[in-house]
């Protein structure tokens, strides 16, 4: 069972273009940007009883391909989070529960379904940029994320970075943090993108 630790930042416009573009190295080391379009659809039942048991389920458009992700324990506090996270590459647009690989979570999710088919309940679609980057001996990953949530007529944009420790502690992850967004105000994120769209839904 994977575990992600997590720091959400929401940013502004000119945030977005300051991260995206040169960002002075100093203590860190910083890799090349790389911007791609993620369309991510994500999937419930009519009475939302993944959403209701602490899931989400979603599938992302990935390589030709889609890729299954599944997350539990996603709850954002004070802009950390520490999910668990489960992928798997699935053959088409619809989730495959098979390939859950974690026992105890694919049997809270069947619970949950009770063999109600499952339905899109909304998407994000956004343009993300990352980077990686070292900062005492840590490995962090910054993705900037620029985009809206679609539900039905509802399409809000947000824009956020989100920094993963990919290796290291937990202090290079906020030596990074502080670094790219010295001098600018941090308003630390309070929700997960799923969040966002049940909000709407």
């Amino acid at each position: 069972m994977q575990r992600e630790l997590e720091l959400k930042v929401e940013l502004s416009k000119s945030d977005v273009e300051r991260l995206c573009g040169e960002l002075p190295a100093g203590d860190l080391s910083v890799g090349p940007a790389e911007t791609k379009k993620l369309r991510t659809v994500y999937f419930d039942t009519p009475k939302h009883d993944l959403h209701a048991a602490g899931i989400s389920l979603r599938l992302r458009r990935q390589n030709g391909g889609w890729l299954q992700t599944v997350k539990a324990d996603q709850h954002v506090v004070d802009g950390v989070s520490n999910p668990v996270e489960l992928e798997a590459s699935v053959a088409g647009e619809e989730p495959d529960l098979a390939k859950i690989a974690d026992k105890k979570i694919k049997r809270v999710i069947r619970k949950a379904v009770q063999g109600i088919a499952l339905h899109p309940v909304f998407e994000t679609i956004i343009r993300r940029t990352t980077r990686k980057i070292k900062a005492q001996g840590s490995d962090i990953e910054l993705a900037v994320d620029d985009g809206a949530v679609h539900a039905g007529q509802a399409t809000p944009e947000f824009r956020e970075a989100e920094l993963e420790l990919t290796a290291g502690s937990a202090k290079g992850l906020l030596l990074a943090t502080e670094k790219l967004l010295d001098d600018h105000e941090w308003k630390l994120s309070t929700r997960s993108k799923a969040e966002r769209g049940y909000r709407l839904v």
